[in-house]
């Protein structure tokens, strides 16, 4: 085997690692995630980086302060 065939080998195995781990970090972070990913008040998607730090959030960082701030009004 020359080199430039030692070399594809090299690269695609390495490939080949990196989609296989790459898939079980897509696989673990939906486990963790909750099962909606959208904010339950505006709809849009909570960012991924939120739902990783607050697990259990229900609403974006947006309408989390907003709800925060009108439950203080009160």
């Amino acid at each position: 085997m020359d080199p430039i065939d030692r070399a594809q080998v090299l690269v695609e195995s390495q490939t080949e690692k990196a989609l296989t781990d790459a898939k079980r970090a897509l696989q673990t972070e939906r486990e963790i995630l909750p099962t909606s990913p959208d904010c339950q008040d505006c709809g849009e998607e909570i960012p991924a980086a939120r739902r990783l730090a607050v697990p259990w959030a229900s609403r974006c960082h947006y309408c989390q302060s907003e709800a925060e701030m009108a439950s203080q009004r009160r």
